[in-house]
């Protein structure tokens, strides 16, 4: 008799996998992949309880075999902790008592070592200084947070390893503060150092500016933050949540008006409003009798706008209510004609204005001045023009040209001759004649005419008088030449 010992063979599998690596807390998560099975058609059960132990924890599962099917399943051992330098080897077995006599009980064991986890990195510590122009110099320690105005440039001392580096760092709030959406990252240009194990980076960064909304913590008397870093390899260390002081800045506001005095004086009305910081920063004092500074430039509506404003407005043109100030229908510019600051009543004019403390700085929008006098009046049947020109010269002028007649006898003619060449001018024709002068009543002018180049006006003229002549350099003829803007 020979035995088929392959008919009655079993086959069986035990596969790894990892998952969940996690540097900061030193775990991993291990999957164990179990699969057995008879090597025959007819061997099966309906139900046995498979157990699985990795690094000492149990876990069990219901399982059956078909008839010439397979039991596989997988089982999920989270949070395996590693040892200090993120190594780790762990012990395994499974068994399954199947109930038949082909499969027995179906088992394996053995060792897994599993991948090194990073070591994370270790924050030493975090500093800062202030960077904010505006309150250096002024009596105000480093770990005092100006809100609404403080920049600190911040310096973490650190150390990484397994050749990670510095990746970034979130400052987390507590008590319903916010800063910057919830973190600030570094920019990663700040980098410029490759870090190996031990080794110690600086880095700083600016524009960090917390600030405390009262409607949800009204009575925290202190800022609270801690710091949170990474590194490139998702490793990650942070402090204990640290109290800071503040005090609180309130940030300049204004508003601004500007219009003519009247439509031609060259004056102008400015008039203006805000807040301003009513307290005391380190050494400054913005309480009591102080004021802002404030200032403005002008413009002509198609000049390019001043870099500076080169104009301030006197302390006693500016009233002061708490923290508001006020200036109310102040007149700027000149009246007379030929002085600088005379806003032309031709010409549209642009002002901006500016307020300062000694903190920052605010500026209105550009107020628009418009000309003195209306360009054009529109009228229910016609259009009004104050003047139409080109480069500030009118389009059309009239020019007006004088020849005395020199004598003429009783009843005889004369023709007469002008000049009338006009720069940046084309004539259009002589548009008006008139006689002037002791015997200008002798005088009938007709026949008046303008030379094809357009350098002469003609006119003739007859002395109608029955008896008397028209005597030399007393009488005079005048004509009117209409031009146009060449």
């Amino acid at each position: 008799m020979k035995l088929n010992i392959q008919k009655f063979a079993v086959t069986k599998s035990t596969t790894f996998a990892e998952s969940n690596l996690d540097a900061t807390n030193n775990t991993s998560t291990l999957k164990i992949t179990v699969t057995f099975s008879a090597n025959n058609q007819t061997t099966y059960f309906s139900s046995a309880t498979l157990k699985c132990t990795c690094n000492g924890v149990t876990q069990s599962k219901t399982v059956s075999h078909p008839a010439g099917g397979e039991v596989k399943k997988t089982f999920t051992f989270n949070d395996i902790q590693h040892n200090a330098d993120g190594s780790k080897t762990v012990s395994w077995n499974w068994s399954c008592a199947t109930g038949t006599s082909v499969l027995g009980t179906v088992s394996a064991s053995g060792t897994r070592t599993l991948a090194t986890l990073h070591t994370p990195p270790v924050l030493n510590s975090v500093s800062f200084t202030e960077t904010e122009p505006s309150l250096l110099n002024i009596g105000l320690s480093n770990d005092v947070f100006v809100l609404g105005l403080s920049k600190k440039q911040y310096t973490i001392n650190a150390n990484y390893y397994d050749d990670a580096r510095y990746s970034r760092l979130t400052v987390i709030n507590r008590y319903g503060l916010k800063i910057s959406d919830q973190q600030y990252v570094f920019p990663t240009q700040n980098i410029d150092v490759l870090n190996t194990n031990n080794d110690i980076l600086d880095l700083s960064v600016v524009e960090l500016r917390p600030y405390i909304d009262r409607t949800t913590t009204p009575n925290i008397d202190k800022l609270n933050l801690k710091y949170k870093l990474y590194d490139t390899k998702n490793g990650t260390a942070e402090t204990q949540y640290l109290d800071y002081s503040y005090l609180t800045y309130k940030n300049l506001t204004l508003t601004a008006s500007a219009k003519r005095v009247g439509q031609t004086s060259g004056q102008v009305s400015i008039s203006c409003n805000g807040d301003f910081f009513n307290g005391e920063i380190g050494n400054i004092n913005q309480s009591s009798s102080y004021k802002p500074t404030i200032k403005y430039k002008y413009w002509k509506y198609e000049d390019t706008e001043p870099v500076s404003y080169n104009n301030t407005v006197s302390t006693g043109n500016i009233t002061i209510s708490g923290s508001t100030f006020t200036i109310s229908s102040l007149n700027i510019g000149s009246t007379t004609e030929t002085d600088n600051n005379y806003f032309d009543p031709r010409y549209s004019y642009r002002i901006k204005i500016q307020v300062s403390d000694n903190f920052t700085t605010i500026e209105s929008p550009e107020l628009l001045i418009p000309v003195g006098e209306a360009t054009w009046t529109e009228f229910r049947n016609y259009v009004d023009f104050k003047a139409i020109t080109i480069q500030h010269e009118p389009i059309i002028t009239i020019e007006e040209y004088e020849e005395y007649t020199g004598e003429v006898t009783s009843s005889s003619n004369k023709a007469l001759t002008y000049n009338i060449v006009k720069t940046g001018y084309t004539p259009i024709g002589i548009v008006g004649v008139l006689a002037s002068g002791t015997r200008s009543s002798y005088i009938n002018i007709y026949a008046f005419s303008i030379s094809n180049d357009g350098t002469e006006g003609n006119v003739n003229i007859k002395n109608t008088h029955g008896s008397s002549s028209l005597v030399a350099n007393d009488t005079q003829v005048k004509i009117y030449v209409a031009y146009i803007r060449s």
